[in-house]
């Protein structure tokens, strides 16, 4: 019953919306350690100069694990933040870029290693995240729009500890 519980509080807490218009784009990658041990890395990517929205990063990161096959949850892990915020350098020197924008782009990198048993049909490893910048033109009503970023451990018969 207190599993039950605790279950019920986590998925309320998970339920609440979270508005950041300033996130642009994301990566999620795994690596195979060997005996059902992987490491999962989520890097997110923000506008560094919007003046609207939540300006920083979550302080960490969730991704589920779904059955590749049936898309039945399996887990959640909580990836931690690595390393401090990292401002990307912009490389100006673009030949058909006639007019270079004024940009800057902050990378935040989330990992954790996790144990992980990967089911026959394989594993689809999922996280997710509201909204896109206000400043996003080809997308109407951006704010109402997230991003889903998605890595698949393919089967182990298929390909063991790709």
């Amino acid at each position: 019953m207190k599993h039950f519980l605790l279950l019920i509080i986590l998925l309320l807490i998970a339920s609440v919306p979270s508005r950041a218009g300033h996130l642009i784009g994301g990566e999620l990658s795994y690596i195979c350690l060997g005996n059902d041990q992987y490491v999962i890395t989520y890097k997110s990517y923000r506008d560094c100069i919007t003046t609207t929205g939540v300006q920083q990063f979550d302080p960490f990161a969730r991704v589920g694990a779904y059955n590749a096959s049936t898309g039945q949850y399996q887990n959640e892990f909580v990836l931690s933040q690595v390393v401090n915020e990292i401002e990307l350098e912009f490389s100006s020197n673009i030949p058909c870029l006639v007019d270079t924008p004024n940009l800057c782009i902050a990378q935040m990198i989330y990992r954790d290693t996790v144990s992980i048993v990967v089911p026959s049909q394989g594993l689809d490893l999922v996280h997710q995240r509201c909204c896109r910048p206000p400043t996003a033109v080809n997308v109407n009503n951006p704010d109402d729009y997230g991003s889903t970023y998605w890595a698949q451990i393919p089967p182990p018969g298929v390909a063991p500890c790709n």
